[in-house]
């Protein structure tokens, strides 16, 4: 039994180690930029990027949301129960689709008049005592000029403060925009909506996403292999 519990934990550790170069660096890093800075800087407890090399919209899966890339020390991989929706008019564009010629998830409207939707994010992760910070990082074209006026939003049911906003700037022929949520308690999940707006004839256009969390007061070394034992023993067993 000891040996298992001394093997759990080995996978555990190589697994948060394994995960800390798959995800590109913030342009704008909240270690950085975020107001007070963040306690340390990558690899993140969670860090998920999104190029949109496919349609993200899905889940549950085995790989948890398709097309992302993951990154996390708290916890270890994407979760089955990580999914993306689409509301409105927005939905997935290929390169070879997209109205800018980068893919992305976003709206072309080819008439008259302004159509609006958004991008429902609902990401599981390891609850712990204390706050949460969110750092997300928005690529795109014209993104801001969503519907009730706030491009980003978090799920009303938390408490959410110290909302900080950096940008736009412009990132080549895109827009760049950073912004930082605190979330009391720390949820189960973060529910982040992209909302989107394009007037006609135009497009809003999301080309790439990133977001990372931290817990405060955050976890020790110690809890996190703890914590990923945890879960890979409950994997196990519920494959017995």
């Amino acid at each position: 039994m000891k040996k298992l519990q001394l093997a759990i934990l080995a996978v555990s550790l190589a697994g948060v180690m394994s995960a800390t170069a798959q995800v590109p660096a913030f342009v704008n890093p909240p270690e950085t930029y975020w107001s007070p800075p963040w306690q340390g800087g990558a690899p993140y407890q969670r860090d998920l990027y999104w190029a949109f090399s496919m349609s993200p919209v899905g889940g549950p899966s085995d790989n948890g949301t398709p097309g992302a890339q993951y990154a996390g020390t708290l916890d270890p991989t994407l979760k089955i129960t990580d999914v993306v929706d689409f509301t409105g008019s927005v939905q997935y564009f290929s390169a070879a689709e997209s109205p800018d010629g980068i893919a992305g998830v976003g709206i072309d409207n080819t008439g008259s008049g302004t159509l609006t939707g958004t991008l429902d994010l609902y990401l599981d992760n390891t609850t712990w005592p204390g706050q949460k910070n969110i750092w997300i990082e928005t690529i795109g074209q014209s993104l801001g000029l969503g519907s009730g006026g706030a491009p980003v939003v978090l799920d009303p049911g938390y408490t959410v403060s110290g909302g900080q906003v950096v940008g736009p700037e412009s990132y080549g022929s895109l827009v760049l925009q950073d912004y930082g949520f605190t979330v009391v308690p720390n949820p189960n999940e973060e529910e982040v909506s992209i909302n989107f707006a394009a007037a006609g004839p135009g497009y809003d256009m999301l080309n790439s996403l990133q977001i990372a969390t931290q817990c405060v007061p955050e976890p020790s070394t110690v809890s996190l292999l703890v914590l990923g034992a945890l879960a890979l023993l409950r994997r196990r067993q519920g494959k017995v």
